[in-house]
Parts: structure tokens; sequence; C-alpha cells
């Protein structure tokens, strides 16, 4: 009888470990906090998020997304116009890499004038 409570008790333990494979209790996906700046209040930015599986979202001020998938991002962006000033991004393109975490990757787009009337 001991042998075969042995067996239950083993049995009982492998279904355990087995179905514990595979299953991650920890994140799926990822986040990017971006922050946008030089830009006065009037002057929504034009930056676009680019990434995995035709991934693509416009932003128009400092956001924190998330839901992304983990890969390889595309930040780029456009040059604004307010009035007679014109504002261009410092980087046109930058690249960041989203993992599977709770914590965001963070991210900046700093805008400056580059030509006033």
């Amino acid at each position: 009888m001991s042998s075969w409570i042995q067996r239950i008790a083993l049995f009982t333990g492998a279904v355990v470990v087995l179905g514990s494979c595979g299953d991650s209790n920890g994140p799926r996906t990822g986040s990017l906090s971006l922050t946008i700046s030089g830009l006065p209040v009037s002057a929504p930015a034009q930056v676009t998020l680019s990434g995995p599986n035709k991934f693509s979202r416009v932003l128009a001020a400092t956001e924190v997304v998330a839901g992304l998938r983990p890969g390889v991002y595309r930040i780029s962006a456009a040059p604004i116009r307010d009035g007679a000033t014109r504002y261009s991004p410092v980087a046109d393109t930058q690249t960041v890499t989203v993992g599977e975490s709770n914590v965001p990757v963070e991210a900046s787009v700093d805008y400056t004038v580059s030509s006033a009337v």
C-alpha cells in the first residue's frame, strides 16, 4: 500500500510541475514612456511610434503607451509650425527596444526653434 501512495504522490507532483510549465505570471507586454518637450502648449507634436506587427500610433504630447508587444520600435518626429515659428526635433528618428516588463522604457523627443519671423 505504501508503494501505491508513493505512485500517487509522484504522479500528482508530475502533474503540478507539467501544469506550471510555460505558465508565466510575469508580464507579456511592455510599455514606453515618451516625453515630448520644447513645444508651446498651442503646438501639438507630431511623433509617430511604429513597431512589430505593423503597429503605428501618432502622439501629440507626453504619454505612456502600454500593452506593447516586445520588440524594436521606431520613434519618428516631424517638424511643427506654430504661427511664424518652426520647431524641429533634435533627432528626427530613434529606436528603442521594448521588453516584457512592468517598468516602461523611457525615451524623449526634444524640439528646438529652427526658424522664426
